[in-house]
């Protein structure tokens, strides 16, 4: 019963990484077909609706995986957690950037790390409850079912 809870955990957790990229990027497209401003301004917009894409697309389907295991009371809290991780790695990002420019090569440092860097922070926000609250409900549960002794 315990690995089939892990398996449905590690499929749900891909699919929140693989809906959070597909929104994002989608997000980050369409954003920039109707984008009219001046160039840092856009950029900062694009981003701005990627990342707002990928957290949509994460909590869509960390609402399912909540809902399945029955824990919609934590739902609120997991989204601002997510929120959370999605802004302490991409501070990540900015202080990888900023420290290692000329060490990463252009396609990781341009391409990979703006996205999946705040893409895993997200993700880790969302489930860290659900990771966290698996292990003491696991030994609440063990001494709860062993005999009393000494009574």
């Amino acid at each position: 019963m315990m690995s089939s809870r892990k398996t449905i955990q590690a499929i749900f957790i891909s699919l929140e990484f693989v809906t959070g990229l597909g929104c994002g990027l989608l997000g980050d497209y369409c954003y920039s077909h109707f984008d009219s401003e001046e160039l840092t301004a856009s950029i900062f917009n694009t981003f701005l609706a990627a990342y707002i894409s990928m957290l949509v697309g994460i909590i869509l389907i960390g609402y399912f995986h909540f809902r399945n295991i029955g824990r919609m009371r934590d739902f609120g809290t997991a989204t601002g957690l997510s929120f959370l991780g999605l802004l302490l790695f991409l501070v990540l990002y900015i202080l990888i950037e900023m420290v290692a420019d000329n060490l990463i090569p252009d396609y990781i440092d341009s391409i990979l790390l703006p996205f999946l860097l705040p893409l895993t922070g997200a993700v880790i926000g969302l489930n860290i409850l659900l990771i966290r609250k698996i292990r003491p409900e696991t030994k609440d549960r063990n001494i709860e079912e062993s005999p009393r002794s000494g009574n």
